[in-house]
């Protein structure tokens, strides 16, 4: 690749690295570097093409040293991340009734912007550079604004799922949570204005219903009409457990997956959380609809929900990616760890330890992640004009030590240690074990713990 490299100013550039692009080729550059200017990546090529005339504001000299996409977490409940430990051993619809849903109505905007804040932090240090938080505790207004300000504040970048419920109180959904359809889409507009137009791509808003047992048919259909008519895509929890299946039976004498597909609620712009209880033959629906997939490996193992079949649904059309679920049905937003645990499950569920490698999961957290948030033209890869989204992985640990396959330690041999440095839209927000972003862990453990006293009390 011929470049004209002369005066050519970057904020930051990273030398002497072995990148891993995740490109639609699934390009390695042994011995590369990247150039970052303003918010993307400039440059990218083989030391080879390295000019002199390059000037930095940064240099990263990354000899030894691994580059690789940011992480992208899919799904999670930023909220529960003062939870963690809490509700320990109990089944999906016990941990909900004992912890999640008395928490929920007690939490304020002000405690979900510091959630947010130690969402981040933790989130960059397994060098995740994009969370996707699910929110549906709406007892009160503006309560998503919270965790949208909290991440706009610390520079990683977001996207929040508004969720709603419009019935089911006789399930379990508090009656301070119910809102018509409409309603909810009025608050998805009102932070749209607020807060994406203005976030240079830094926030996105979604809608959806938090789960099938707080949803009318009639809800499923409004939701379907509004993502088409203003092309936004939804989410929802489904079939975590069999009670997804329970509750519509008992309403409208169906199993939730014929429900949804009725009224078409099945489409490319639905991203379902855990499918775990699927049948073959639902997978096939799923997959043939382009129905994308959040796979929340450690909290399916957690709560003891079961094993979702990943590989059924990559088969049958969906595109699969990781999230860590809420820090409360997992103890992390760590997803490093998301990565190994991902890969172990499907493998031990098949009894074939090449059902899925360390390259697809990889892949399912970064470019098939970009992919299924509608990013991938700004995210997901490392590539000349995407956003500057990465970090910097340092194989020289005693967990790593040695490194015969990029993808494979990073995968199966790595902790949050190995993270050196994460870049979010060409800022570097975390760097040799110190944060660099608007507040440091100080700050936010300080008021994470004066909070806690608060709501034990």
């Amino acid at each position: 690749m011929e470049l004209n490299t002369n005066n050519i100013k970057l904020d930051i550039l990273i030398k002497n690295a072995k990148i891993i692009t995740m490109n639609d080729n699934e390009e390695i550059i042994n011995n590369g570097f990247i150039g970052i200017q303003d918010n993307k990546i400039k440059i990218i090529d083989e030391m080879d093409n390295y000019n002199e005339n390059f000037i930095a504001e940064k240099y990263i000299e990354a000899k030894g040293k691994i580059v690789f996409p940011g992480l992208i977490n899919t799904h999670t409940h930023a909220y529960q991340i003062l939870l963690k430990g809490l509700g320990a051993d109990l089944n999906l619809m016990d941990w909900v009734k004992a912890v999640v849903a008395p928490y929920s109505q007690k939490i304020t905007k002000k405690i979900n912007y510091y959630a947010a804040l130690l969402v981040a932090l933790e989130s960059l240090q397994s060098g995740c550079t994009m969370v996707a938080d699910f929110f549906y505790a709406h007892h009160k207004p503006k309560l998503s604004d919270g965790v949208i300000e909290g991440f706009l504040d610390m520079g990683i970048r977001g996207l929040m799922i508004r969720n709603f419920h419009d019935c089911g109180v006789e399930n379990g959904i508090p009656e301070s949570y119910l809102e018509t359809p409409e309603e909810a889409f009025e608050d998805v507009e009102r932070l749209i204005n607020k807060y994406e137009v203005k976030s240079d791509g830094m926030m996105k808003i979604w809608t959806g219903p938090g789960v099938t047992w707080g949803i009318s048919k009639r809800g499923l259909e409004a939701t379907v009409e509004y993502s088409k008519s203003n092309n936004i895509p939804y989410s929802i929890h489904l079939l975590e457990t069999e009670d997804d299946n329970t509750h519509i039976k008992k309403e409208y004498n169906k199993k939730a997956i014929e429900l949804m597909e009725e009224v078409g609620f099945l489409t490319p712009n639905l991203l379902a959380a855990h499918c775990v209880k699927l049948t073959d033959e639902e997978c096939e629906v799923l997959g043939s609809n382009g129905v994308n997939v959040a796979y929340n490996a450690a909290s399916n193992m957690y709560l003891g929900s079961g094993i979702p079949p990943i590989i059924k649904l990559k088969n049958s059309g969906s595109k699969i990616s990781l999230g860590t679920d809420g820090a409360a049905s997992n103890n992390s937003m760590d997803m490093i760890e998301t990565l190994k645990l991902s890969a172990l499950l499907q493998k031990v569920s098949h009894e074939k330890p090449n059902i899925i490698s360390a390259e697809n999961v990889l892949k399912m957290a970064t470019k098939e992640a970009a992919e299924t948030l509608k990013m991938d033209k700004e995210v997901g890869s490392l590539e000349e004009g995407k956003k500057a989204d990465l970090f910097i992985f340092n194989p020289e640990k005693p967990k790593s030590i040695p490194i015969h396959n990029p993808v494979a330690t990073l995968v199966y041999s790595s902790s949050l240690e190995n993270v050196e440095t994460t870049i979010v839209n060409g800022k570097i927000l975390y760097e040799n074990n110190e944060f660099k972003t608007k507040y440091d862990k100080k700050y936010v453990f300080n008021k994470i713990n004066n909070l806690m006293v608060d709501l034990i009390e």
